[in-house]
């Protein structure tokens, strides 16, 4: 059964509330009708569509999949039920004392890791354990601890705890034997990645704000949700275009912000860009 619920007028202004769809944010406000007194419902999509749209052909499960990704709600599963809490829902809602609660159990707590909630493998013996031969890299497969050709690493031996001095029965090679691997003309080592030559995204738009507006491009609180959005939407290299053309316009449509940025994609997600 829906609820009253409040809305503040700082909603509409909200610049993080901005980087979701309309209907995202519609949603957003019907998902307080159906939550109880917790800010807790069940995550049933089909049901919510038909509570909050019931005369539109909305894609609720992308729509709260964009609130997720938000971090206007925590989608998660206890005991045996899909949920849905809302976030700071008591801190901008005043249920009514009399309400009841839905009996939905409380979402995780934020520092707990989802590996202590895995169950342990079935079908492995931890006593059983042998040495782990670690390989030199050049594939030959020889096996025999030495390298297969001038330039190749050595080859080592890790054991692990059987009950038996696996380690210390491994014969060392011979300083001789170790021949150290060639660098290129970077100093790196085969294995090595180049160091990265482009600066970052954020310091690219920066540097296109001050281009093109003469001033510097100072950052908003709204930005990190923005530039999530904007990384899902399309690469960087169209992300950096769209800004330059955004920054560029005068009156309607201008770029200030990364939030901006995600207004001016969604006026121009199918209609081309002026």
């Amino acid at each position: 059964m829906a609820r009253i619920r409040c809305i503040k007028p700082d909603f509409f202004m909200d610049e993080e509330l901005a980087t979701v769809s309309p209907l995202a944010r519609l949603l957003f406000i019907g998902l307080w009708t159906q939550a109880d007194r917790d800010g807790r419902l069940e995550d049933r999509p089909a049901r919510l569509k038909a509570g909050v749209f019931p005369y539109h052909d909305a894609d609720v499960a992308g729509l709260l999949g964009e609130l997720e990704q938000g971090r206007f709600i925590q989608r998660y599963e206890a005991d045996g039920k899909r949920c849905v809490a809302i976030r700071n829902f008591k801190k901008h809602q005043r249920p009514h004392p009399k309400e009841t609660s839905f009996g939905l159990p409380p979402p995780p707590e934020p520092g707990s890791s989802t590996a202590s909630r895995e169950k342990p493998r079935q079908g492995v013996d931890a006593s059983r354990r042998v040495p782990v031969v670690v390989g030199d890299g050049d594939g030959c497969g020889n096996g025999d601890g030495c390298p297969a050709e001038p330039g190749g690493l050595p080859l080592t031996v890790r054991a692990e705890d059987d009950g038996s001095d696996a380690a210390s029965s491994a014969t060392p090679p011979s300083p001789s034997a170790v021949v150290p691997a060639s660098k290129d003309a970077h100093g790196l080592l085969p294995h090595e990645p180049p160091p990265a030559t482009e600066p970052a995204l954020s310091e690219q738009l920066a540097s296109d704000f001050q281009e093109l507006r003469r001033a510097e491009y100072r950052q908003d609180r709204g930005d990190p949700a923005a530039m999530r959005e904007l990384l899902a939407r399309g690469p960087p290299a169209e992300i950096r275009r769209r800004w330059r053309i955004g920054i560029a316009l005068t009156g309607y449509g201008r770029c200030s912000k990364w939030s901006d940025l995600v207004r001016f994609w969604n006026d121009h997600a199918t209609a081309p860009l002026p």
